[in-house]
């Protein structure tokens, strides 16, 4: 049986999903903006400084970017 393949997490901005209008369509309704990375393409101390770079540095989240 051949294993399952599934898409690596990358850090927030990088991908295909965008992060701008999700965050724009919960305007009102989200407290937090959680990152969430199971298992990463990069490394993931990485991934996790690149989105908390990316997310501070629109102004959609509060942080040392």
């Amino acid at each position: 049986m051949l294993p399952v393949m599934r898409p690596s997490h990358v850090a927030v901005g990088v991908g295909v999903i965008d992060v701008l209008a999700i965050v724009k369509a919960g305007e009102g309704h989200t407290e937090w903006l959680i990152v969430e990375l199971d298992q990463c393409a990069t490394d993931m101390l990485t991934a996790v400084v690149k989105s908390c770079k990316y997310l501070v540095g629109r102004g959609l989240a509060c942080g040392k970017s």
